[in-house]
């Protein structure tokens, strides 16, 4: 079969009923299967099919290729049925973390749905605490998602957590008794303030690449759960009275100083150097900047401030 028809027959087959019969293809089986189950399922999915796939038989030209077939076929899937909104999971979630978040340092997971059962995890929160490779070895927190059931490339958000290396050592699958030798294991604990998103936003994430991926630079689109003019209502409401508080703070504490230090400590005001160009605050995708009366060279704040939409 074609690249085109094999990818619809992997990700169109439940992985019990999909069989593979000759020995053609086994490099784009492989890329296809780890697109869709993740990296973390290779052992299995080897196991599974055995000499009908090869892993070790990528190239990153295949890859490429594949990938952006898969992006085609994700694509013309999402179309018809999914309605995205214009906030991102990046937007909604950022002031939810500390503030001395080293964002470069952020990923965001997909677990397959129900993937913690056959390691018999009593949830995915076990599940993502033990690892065969270091992937989390310069990583400060995880944003988890969990794919739901019959619904493709749809995740749904489970939360934020913080991630501690708790060292390395073999791992026995309480199911199988097979032993895994020197995996990474690590400790997590869900950061508190997202209750009202857990389990009740979704997103979709195109499993074209890792299930686990750099929070910069790989935006997710809510799709569901979140009422965007409520949203848009809240979230200006909340940037404007960090706003107001912010100038409030320098014109009465700071002799009208503007405070580097004091902007750390926004959430929601992120911009710096208290120039337009750089703002990062964005409401479903309108971008707003900043500026507190430029006045002395840009070093004092005075009574008035402005919030500009850019």
């Amino acid at each position: 079969m074609t690249t085109d028809e094999l990818i619809k027959y992997i990700y169109n087959t439940p992985l019990e009923n999909t069989t593979f019969t000759d020995e053609q293809q086994k490099g784009d089986r492989a890329i296809i299967l780890l697109s869709k189950y993740g990296e973390k399922e290779q052992i299995n999915l080897a196991k599974k099919f055995g000499d009908k796939v090869n892993f070790g038989n990528i190239t990153t030209k295949k890859a490429l290729e594949i990938a952006q077939k898969l992006e085609k076929f994700h694509q013309e899937n999402s179309k018809s049925t999914i309605k995205v909104s214009p906030v991102t999971l990046q937007e909604l979630l950022y002031p939810y973390f500390p503030v001395e978040t080293d964002f470069s340092r952020v990923k965001i997971l997909r677990h397959p749905f129900e993937s913690w059962v056959k390691d018999n995890d009593s949830n995915y929160e076990e599940y993502q605490k033990r690892q065969s490779k270091s992937i989390f070895q310069d990583t400060d927190f995880v944003v988890t998602t969990v794919g739901v059931k019959g619904q493709g490339t749809t995740s749904m958000f489970m939360g934020i957590y913080s991630v501690k290396n708790a060292g390395q050592h073999d791992w026995t699958n309480p199911i199988t008794n097979e032993i895994f030798k020197d995996y990474y294991f690590y400790d997590m604990i869900k950061i508190p303030g997202t209750e009202k998103f857990d389990n009740v936003i979704q997103i979709e994430f195109p499993a074209v690449r890792s299930w686990n991926q750099n929070w910069i630079g790989n935006d997710k689109f809510i799709i569901s759960g979140l009422n965007v003019d409520d949203y848009k209502v809240d979230r200006l409401a909340a940037v404007m009275k960090e706003f107001v508080q912010f100038s409030d703070w320098a014109h009465e504490t700071n002799d009208d100083n503007y405070s580097s230090e004091k902007t750390l400590t926004n959430h929601f005001i992120t911009g710096r150097n208290k120039k337009v160009e750089n703002s990062n605050i964005n409401v479903a995708g309108i971008r707003f900047g900043w500026n507190f009366n430029k006045a002395y060279g840009g070093s004092q704040m005075k009574k008035t401030a402005t919030l500009m939409i850019t």
